[in-house]
């Protein structure tokens, strides 16, 4: 193993950044995942048009075609080509969404309606868990086409480029969706998947010869790992956990002490190359010594999923509203710190110290935040029902009626389904990609073999989940 490919030698070292550059980047890698909402709202709107103009399956291959051309294409377009169009998307969805608010505003029957959220799996969790697979398969098969924007590179001790928050947000997105009820067997099955992953990672890696840095965790380890022991604690934790606050209380706790461990020792025996890498425990050490920082990470998640999931599968105005009035005053706090933390302890994925932390979860739940305001409210007052009747039940409560309609693209609802075929299948395109000179590519070829090979994963991704068959780590 040596120190650093070829490739990872044009890396800019994002050690020295001032802390100043390190802010804007965390800034404008929210700004690179913003505009997949926009691509999102679009379908959904163009979905729902032709439901009603023409008679077609919301699940059908025809659909599915039409939800690639409308969000697939202009991502790989305007968030891995054409980055810097990325605020312009930008801005036209907050435009959308200011007209759609006012316009909300002015209608009289606002709150006595009531919106279908998804309940125990609420859209925006669906969205969020999509984004993530999605993005992450659409740039490592383009990190073999074409040459990736600085911002996107992964940094090596301190910094935040888009790489750096696969793993963070995998661990977010994992979190969400944990339930405490989930039985043993269904747990051993998600640690089976994860560990096959692992093996079969590194495997590959081997059997490649794949050159890897030492600063990373290929050769012996990778995040798939990391993501079964944090399963697998969980998993003996359970029981511990019957109070709703307590991942949040432990989370919180142990990002401080890894925080203090990292200032008074870990980060310089993690960074210093003169300690040599001649044991397992040493050659690892970035991965031993992150990991209290991720089970922080996946706490502190765990609890917000458990908190956003505490809802009925409709929802009146006001409790919608509520709602997300908390989570945006709840990421206008998280970007504040991670301002500070920027100037104070710096962002470092390497170690997953407490700027990373904040970080993630100020990216996550603004993302999660779009989410719900646009698909839980703005779209969703297009699906809202009026029509409540009294059940004749015994208890003779007033229930809601809601049609039976499909919310959500059969596409995202795949991917979500589906995380980690698309992931393997990414870098089985990536792997039969590796040997080919990006030089070699123009921009407008490397747009084709992304699209062509992000159109062979979610083509078979969808008809994984036709068959009812999922491979994900919920």
């Amino acid at each position: 193993m040596v120190a650093y490919t070829e490739e990872e030698k044009n890396i800019p070292d994002k050690t020295n950044e001032s802390p100043g550059a390190i802010l804007i980047n965390a800034l404008l890698v929210l700004n690179s995942f913003i505009p997949i909402i926009a691509f999102y709202t679009i379908a959904i709107i163009i979905g729902e048009k032709l439901k009603d103009t023409i008679d077609y399956d919301m699940r059908s291959y025809r659909k599915f075609v039409i939800d690639f051309v409308i969000i697939v294409i202009p991502t790989v377009l305007f968030v891995i080509i054409k980055s810097s169009l990325a605020i312009y998307i930008n801005i036209a969805l907050i435009v959308y969404i200011s007209y759609s608010l006012y316009k909300m505003h002015c209608k009289d029957d606002l709150r006595d309606r009531f919106y279908v959220n998804g309940g125990e799996r609420p859209f925006a969790f669906t969205l969020d868990r999509s984004t993530l697979s999605l993005l992450v398969a659409l740039f490592i098969i383009a990190d073999q086409c074409v040459e990736m924007p600085n911002l996107y590179k992964k940094s090596r001790q301190y910094g935040a480029g888009l790489i750096d928050v696969g793993i963070g947000l995998y661990v977010f997105s994992t979190a969400i969706v944990q339930r405490r009820t989930k039985t043993f067997s269904k747990y051993l099955l998600v640690l089976t998947q994860l560990f096959i992953m692992s093996c079969g990672h590194i495997s590959l890696v081997c059997f490649f010869n794949k050159k890897t840095d030492v600063n990373e965790f290929e050769m012996y380890w990778n995040g798939f790992f990391t993501l079964a022991f944090l399963k697998l604690l969980r998993i003996m934790c359970r029981k511990f956990c019957g109070q709703r606050t307590i991942p949040l209380k432990f989370g919180v706790a142990l990002l401080i002490y890894h925080e203090f461990m990292l200032y008074t020792f870990t980060y310089t025996y993690v960074s210093d190359e003169s300690f040599k890498r001649n044991t397992w425990i040493s050659a690892n050490r970035e991965v031993l010594f992150s990991f209290p920082g991720f089970l922080a990470l996946y706490s502190i998640s765990a609890y917000i999923g458990r908190t956003i999931r505490k809802q009925q599968l409709v929802s009146s105005y006001q409790r919608t509203i509520n709602l997300i009035k908390q989570l945006g005053m709840t990421c206008g706090i998280l970007w504040l710190l991670v301002f500070f933390c920027s100037f104070t302890v710096s962002i470092s994925r390497v170690t997953c110290n407490l700027g990373y932390v904040i970080w993630i979860l100020a990216i996550a739940l603004t993302m999660t935040t779009l989410f719900m305001l646009i698909f839980h409210l703005i779209q969703n007052n297009n699906w809202f029902t009026e029509d409540k009747r009294d059940d004749e039940g015994e208890d003779n409560n007033t229930v809601f009626w809601v049609e039976p309609v499909v919310y959500l693209p059969m596409f995202l609802e795949a991917i979500n389904s589906n995380g980690f075929l698309c992931y393997a299948l990414a870098q089985a395109f990536a792997q039969a990609l590796a040997n080919a000179n990006k030089s070699d590519f123009g921009q407008f070829q490397g747009v084709i073999i992304i699209t062509g090979c992000a159109f062979l994963l979610t083509a078979a991704v969808c008809m994984k989940y036709r068959t009812n068959f999922s491979v994900t780590v919920a």
